[in-house]
């Protein structure tokens, strides 16, 4: 009898790991599966073409390409300029790939405060993918996305489930969501990166059928720049593809034309030595290497100069970025940050670097239009107001302190926002064992490192022991806290919060204390 209990206990055992698998995968998606099932959260117009194979109808308008757009790929902007180098704008192109949620927002805040001469802010391109996260919530939330426009970012795409070499279905999934949850319009969304750089030739085809202005997925090392000096700048497909795709992290074929659609090289940083680094997520002394590649190209041929971050990048470097950035800012009234679209803009109509800063738009741009520190505790970001509304009793600035609603200029919500009516003590949890600064890795790279910061690098006691979770109470009433908040009531649904996704995962599922449970019964009655 005690042979068979422990072989039924075994299958039930084994039911309960696969289930738990399913659990897990909900919360946290399988890196070594990138290409899994994803949820199109609108119905999706099928044509059947002559060569079998099924494609979205074109889902962008046509009008994104100007008619006049024919760029030849070049290293001397005087061509389509008309202009000397030194009267060219300095442009800046900062550019954040993946889902844009809370931890994000905390990570970019301090760069929210840098502005140029002209009181412009900082602008950014977000290339936003949406994920699925525990439940089938997205991981990107529309209120965050709503503040980084009225700030002025433009919104690109990075496909709907993070997929690299994505379909047609996977690309047209984040306009869907994007348009129909966020309320972002169509016509906005221009740009497009496809995730871990990996691209095929199928991948420029599809996004040209479907209207994009631009991709920007072709790493760009510099060959022939003359150590930075002479970059090339962006161009259109007019005449093929003019980078080396084999250099890249994927495969083209660069006789094909693709009129009309630009091309945004992702240009690499070059090390003290001059040598080419990653273009996303350098490594090293972040204020040292934007210097030198800045210097390089704004004494050469003023080709932009490429930012390409994760968010979770700015955990260690973000100080230094944003040094550099007010430091750049004060000393140049000809260097800009602007959006890749902008950019796109002033190449079609170029202006000296003095006019453009007379006519440049930045009027009504709200700069700091994202949640404070920590999110809204016991509410919920309304950008609306740019600011958190919160659930009563709790107030503004992060509904974490109780106060008088009726005396504060908090937008109190009418209704019960995400959390419970009566608030639960804010708690946070750290998953042990996670990856240390050294080994984040770039997702956008083909690595299998999650991205994010490892609880290593919290500058916090935990207890030890990998693969625990530990709770850290923290003073309520302090606005610089940055570190993610959880109500307890998540860890009694979850298990955790996970820093490094953002997204609840579960350590033990409910279904392995029920077989747990059962088969202890089952030994006690065979026993008997």
């Amino acid at each position: 009898m005690t042979s068979f209990t422990l072989a039924f206990a075994a299958v039930l055992l084994s039911f309960s790991a696969a289930a738990n698998m399913v659990v897990m995968g909900a919360a946290q998606p399988d890196r070594s599966n990138r290409n899994g099932f994803f949820p199109i959260y609108r119905s999706i117009s099928i044509l059947q073409t002559g060569d079998n194979e099924t494609h979205s109808k074109p889902k962008l308008s046509s009008s994104h390409r100007n008619l006049l757009d024919s760029f030849p790929a070049t290293r001397d902007p005087s061509i389509f300029s008309g202009l000397d180098p030194l009267d060219i704008p300095q442009f800046i192109l900062l550019t954040f790939d993946d889902a844009v949620g809370p931890y994000t927002m905390d990570l970019y805040q301090p760069l929210s405060s840098v502005q140029d001469s002209q009181g412009c802010g900082i602008k950014a391109t977000w290339y936003v993918s949406i994920s699925s996260s525990a439940g089938g919530q997205s991981l990107t939330q529309c209120e965050l996305i709503s503040g980084l426009r009225k700030g002025q970012h433009e919104i690109a795409t990075h496909t709907y489930g993070h997929n690299g070499d994505p379909s047609t279905e996977d690309i047209i999934g984040a306009l869907d969501w994007l348009e129909s949850e966020c309320g972002v319009p169509r016509e906005e969304m221009r740009g497009f990166r496809t995730p871990y750089l990996k691209f095929s030739q199928s991948t420029f085809d599809r996004l040209h059928d479907m209207g994009f202005l631009y991709d920007s997925s072709i790493g760009e090392p510099g060959i022939g720049s003359n150590k930075g000096e002479r970059h090339l700048w962006p161009y259109t497909m007019d005449n093929g593809i003019a980078q080396d795709c084999r250099a890249a992290a994927g495969s083209c074929d660069q006789n094909k034309n693709l009129p009309g659609m630009w091309e945004i090289p992702m240009w690499n940083m070059l090390d003290e030595n001059d040598s080419p680094m990653i273009p996303m997520d350098w490594p090293g002394n972040a204020y040292e290497h934007l210097t030198h590649n800045f210097e390089r190209r704004y004494n050469g041929n003023r080709a932009p100069l490429g930012i390409y971050l994760h968010a979770s990048w700015l955990y260690l470097n973000g100080e230094n970025l944003k040094k550099w950035a007010e430091e750049v800012l004060a000393a140049y009234n000809d260097v800009f940050f602007v959006t890749n679209f902008e950019m796109i803009e002033w190449m079609r109509n170029p202006v000296s670097s003095t006019q453009y800063a007379i006519t440049r738009e930045c009027e009504g741009q709200v700069t700091d239009c994202i949640p404070p520190l920590g999110g809204c505790g016991h509410g919920k970001f309304d950008a609306t107001q740019c600011a958190c509304a919160c659930n009563p009793p709790f107030v503004r600035p992060n509904c974490l302190t109780v106060g008088d609603s009726t005396n504060s200029n908090t937008p109190q919500t009418s209704e019960s926002t995400n959390s419970p009516a009566t608030a639960p003590s804010m708690t946070l949890f750290v998953a042990q064992g996670s990856l240390s600064s050294d080994d984040v890795g770039d997702m956008d790279s083909g690595s299998d490192y999650d991205e994010g910061m490892g609880s290593s690098d919290l500058d916090k006691k935990t207890e030890p022991g990998p693969g625990l979770t530990t709770s850290i109470h923290l003073d309520e009433n302090n606005p610089d806290q940055q570190l993610k908040l959880a109500p307890d009531s998540d860890i009694l649904q979850y298990g955790y919060i996970d820093v490094i996704s953002g997204s609840s995962v579960m350590h033990v599922s409910p279904l392995a204390l029920i077989t747990a449970a059962i088969s202890f019964a089952l030994t006690l009655v065979f026993q008997t």
